[in-house]
């Protein structure tokens, strides 16, 4: 698949482009998006994580958003986010914050409607662990799975990042899978999932690549939202781990359950389950 401008230089003058997430853009996306001539109203939250390459470009808006209201402090999901935001250590803060000191629990696991972590080797143990718990046997993916997408398709609509339910169990020797996608049935062919050994040649070109959707890192989260999230607080650096914890805790709705690594690891600790 080739990406290409879907734009001639000037060709949306006159136009409005609301742009969402802003904080995600970098310098060679901003421009590119500008020199469309549309007018640009970026929106974001400045305390989220930077883009994964380059700089953020938009980091100097014409109205900031300063003050908390009351009705949101009165979420506990906003107010552990807000001491994160303001250099505090998060803590538990009712039912629907809770930190916990042991690992998660299967009961933890099942309520969470997504797992998020730092490495992609806890991701992809934790879709192990969770597999299991469920009472997935087999190493292939089975029809009602959620199955997360790891590279863009913009012909076939689905996007790195997103997952999406699978409509039919993806067998060893398949080269499509079938998905819903925004509620319509689509068959992706010329895929790879990951750790399934397929039927593709090495010289046919891959649409894209899949893998289980019950965990996924922080930074490729960012931007998407779920009612019950569980957290593996285990982001070792100082840089940027204000602003990872930040975006990890804000992208449940309803509540979130966060397990740390114990401090005094050079390397990650044991799994947290």
């Amino acid at each position: 698949m080739i990406f290409r401008r879907a734009h001639d230089a000037d060709e949306l003058a006159g136009k409005i482009v609301l742009l969402d997430e802003c904080s995600n853009i970098n310098e060679f996306m901003a421009r590119d998006i500008m020199r469309t001539g549309a007018k640009i109203v970026a929106c974001g939250d400045p305390g989220q994580l930077p883009p994964v390459t380059g700089e953020k470009f938009f980091i100097n808006p014409d109205v900031t958003l300063q003050t908390i209201h009351r009705q949101a402090l009165e979420s506990p999901i906003i107010r552990q986010a807000y001491r994160v935001r303001s250099n505090e250590s998060y803590r538990t803060d009712g039912d629907f914050f809770r930190v916990l000191k042991r690992g998660f629990d299967a009961e933890d696991l099942m309520k969470a409607d997504i797992v998020l972590c730092y490495t992609n080797n806890t991701r992809a143990a934790i879709n192990q662990h969770k597999r299991n718990i469920m009472g997935f046997i087999q190493p292939y993916p089975v029809a009602g799975e959620p199955v997360m997408c790891m590279k863009n398709s913009q012909e076939y609509g689905i996007f790195n990042g997103a997952i999406y339910n699978l409509e039919e169990t993806f067998l060893p020797g398949a080269t499509s899978i079938r998905i819903d996608v925004d509620g319509v049935s689509k068959e992706i062919p010329f895929v790879r999932f990951h750790g399934v050994k397929n039927g593709l040649d090495d010289n046919d070109t891959v649409t894209t690549h899949f893998d289980f959707g019950y965990a996924m890192t922080v930074h490729k989260a960012q931007g998407s939202e779920w009612a019950n999230v569980a957290l593996i607080d285990e982001y070792r650096r100082s840089n940027e781990r204000r602003e990872w914890l930040y975006t990890a805790i804000t992208r449940a709705s309803e509540s979130i359950v966060i397990t740390p690594f114990p401090l005094g690891y050079r390397e990650p600790p044991p799994l947290p389950f």
